[in-house]
């Protein structure tokens, strides 16, 4: 099967849905030919562009300090500093885009524009730290004068940026399509903003799956989205279901 790219979805921790495709991928041979990531797909994606495995990136996950709350900005808006995790991010990656084995574009939004930013070249970790920096739980990043937060504000499917640029077919992951919940899951104030905060994104998102050979949406409404302990359980319940869609596409080939 030919290389494919890859479009990446935000999540939190659901991000590591994710890895259960690549993983499954790597089980069929299927090889990434480029990846665009908007927050923690920007995470997944640029980790596995610069030549880590999936039990690495998953390690990166299970072992993350990024809610550790030494990390609480006090002068800035947003609990967390977002420019704080530069030092975890800097010992991790390359400075540049250019230093990546495989084409990465990070997704970004521009608070003062409104507009998602696609970023492909030049430095490497402020555009990751924009991506990533959920509100109001992370402070907004500043890049050339303006700030920036998580990407999944504007553009929590960045599939443009390949539709211009990727050669074959395109895939893409979504880890935060809104199953069905009950009651008692939206039952207080944080998992409403939560659950209204995942609605308004998959509306947002949905219509441009129709450009994608094929999306992979694993059931992850079990998953807290910052709770590292669901780490091997968000990559479980993606893997398996990854394998069976893989295993249905080859034998629909054969």
């Amino acid at each position: 099967m030919e290389a494919v790219s890859l479009v990446l979805s935000g999540g939190g921790v659901r991000g590591v849905g994710h890895l259960g495709l690549l993983a499954a991928m790597h089980d069929y041979g299927i090889e990434v030919s480029a990846i665009s990531g908007t927050s923690a797909g920007a995470i997944v994606g640029t980790l596995f562009c610069a030549g880590y495995s999936v039990n690495e990136i998953l390690d990166f996950f299970k072992n993350s300090t990024l809610f550790n709350v030494r990390n609480i900005a006090v002068t800035k808006t947003g609990i967390l500093d977002s420019v704080k995790y530069r030092k975890t991010f800097s010992k991790l990656l390359p400075e540049t885009f250019a230093e990546l084995a495989i084409p990465m574009t990070i997704c970004a939004s521009n608070l003062q524009s409104g507009e998602p930013v696609y970023f492909d070249k030049g430095d490497l970790i402020t555009p990751l730290l924009a991506s990533c920096a959920v509100p109001p739980l992370f402070s907004p990043v500043s890049i050339d004068g303006d700030i920036y937060s998580d990407g999944g504000i504007t553009d929590n499917f960045p599939i443009d940026p390949l539709l211009i640029n990727a050669e074959g077919a395109i895939w893409g992951s979504y880890v935060v399509t809104p199953y069905h919940v009950e009651q008692d899951q939206i039952n207080n104030s944080f998992k409403l903003a939560l659950r209204t905060s995942i609605l308004s994104m998959y509306h947002e998102a949905k219509h441009k799956f129709v450009a994608a050979k094929h999306v992979f949406r694993p059931n992850l409404t079990s998953i807290a989205p910052f709770n590292t302990a669901d780490t091997d359980k968000a990559f479980n319940i993606s893997y398996a279901a990854a394998r069976l869609a893989l295993e249905e596409m080859v034998n629909n080939l054969k």
